[in-house]
């Protein structure tokens, strides 16, 4: 992950922060499954939630299918 395209469509599809991800993969890897773990266990469920709605009102992706 050192494009920063790459950086920004992770952060898109697990709604996160980038330091969030590059936190997630130094804990358990590069591993898409593993960080996603990772970050729903890290990341209170309201506020990935509320994030999640917000960029859907504004009309973006949700990222919701390609979970």
């Amino acid at each position: 992950m050192e494009k920063d395209y790459e950086v920004r469509h992770w952060m898109r599809t697990l709604a996160c922060s980038e330091l969030e991800l590059r936190q997630a993969i130094k804990a358990v890897g590069p591993d898409e499954q593993e960080v996603r773990r990772y970050l729903q266990g890290k990341i209170p469920s309201t506020s990935r939630w509320r994030s999640l709605a917000e960029r859907s009102k504004r009309g973006g992706s949700t990222g919701c299918g390609d979970l």
